[in-house]
């Protein structure tokens, strides 16, 4: 009934707050610390959305398939990566 719509439709809204907060935390991340990269908002700004997908896939699958999407994508950047940009 109308309360189950209702609650399907908070539960989309808090999942799309929680995707949109952990993915500017997730960007942000990248430029903490000993090997943080040098502040840029193109950088920030795709990181962010790459947090996104990896925060809906979060919701759609689980922790376990985010941390090998990441590895997965981290193993192209480092293996490919340098075979297009000289």
């Amino acid at each position: 009934g109308e309360t189950g719509a209702r609650l399907r439709r908070a539960r989309i809204q808090a999942g799309g707050l929680a995707v949109l907060i952990s993915a500017v935390v997730f960007s942000g991340f990248h430029y903490v610390g000993a090997g943080a990269d040098l502040f840029v908002w193109k950088e920030f700004v795709y990181r962010a959305i790459g947090g996104a997908i990896l925060g809906v896939i979060f919701i759609l699958r689980g922790f376990g398939v985010v941390v090998y999407t990441h590895a997965a994508y981290d193993l192209l950047v480092f293996f490919f990566f340098p075979l297009v940009w000289p």
